[in-house]
């Protein structure tokens, strides 16, 4: 089974739906018909996770420790800014497709929006030269702090550069600077990723990429 396919917001959606017919008399041969579709959603993940390759050991510690971490408590506790659902997390698949293009774009300079507790900037570290380096915005310092000691625990931890506030605001004294990158991510909120697009503008000097999110992440 997919490592996160319980926490997928479709798979959950699903259950519940299956959940609701089985409690309103549905008849059996669409609830059977339902089910089928988890289990070829579950086919589906199974089938990409074995044709893709494993990931790395303190790669594989960080997606279980981001799976497990207690975000609604600390939420509660009002320790993080938003509560958190951890599928915001890139995860092994769609790591390896931002290692295939940062590795055959041969980036040496990275620009990520959007840290969460690291999963991508250190799979794209992971494929970059020793001098290479990621610089990477996160506004949550719980969030920053946490991906530190994950990405920590890798040797490419340490071409990973955090910068904590506001994005736009790390953005435009980038720009400033004058730094330019070779690839970048886009994996921050909805709403302020075309503000981020523009302002980008100045500082890309290769591929920018922009993460799409459903309403349930």
């Amino acid at each position: 089974m997919s490592g996160s396919h319980h926490h997928d917001p479709a798979v959950r959606k699903l259950r519940e739906v299956i959940t609701l017919a089985k409690s309103m008399d549905v008849p059996e041969t669409v609830i059977s018909g339902l089910e089928r579709v988890g289990e070829l959603m579950k086919k589906r993940d199974d089938y990409c996770d074995q044709k893709t390759s494993g990931p790395s050991e303190a790669m594989a510690a960080l997606i279980k420790d981001t799976l497990e971490h207690p975000w609604k408590q600390l939420f509660n506790e009002e320790q993080t800014k938003w509560d958190i659902n951890p599928v915001m997390m890139s995860g092994n698949l769609e790591g390896y497709v931002l290692k295939f293009l940062v590795n055959t774009s041969k980036a040496k300079k990275v620009l990520e929006v959007g840290l969460f507790t690291g999963c991508s900037a250190l799979g794209m570290a992971e494929v970059m030269p020793n001098d290479g380096t990621v610089v990477t915005c996160e506004f949550d310092p719980y969030l920053a702090k946490l991906a530190r000691t994950y990405t920590d625990r890798s040797p490419h931890g340490k071409k990973v550069e955090i910068l904590i506030g506001s994005a736009l605001d790390t953005i435009k004294d980038l720009s400033k600077r004058g730094e330019q990158f070779d690839f970048i991510f886009i994996d921050a909120d909805r709403p302020g990723k075309s503000e981020y697009f523009h302002v980008l503008l100045p500082v890309r000097d290769g591929i920018m990429l922009v993460r799409r999110k459903t309403d349930m992440d």
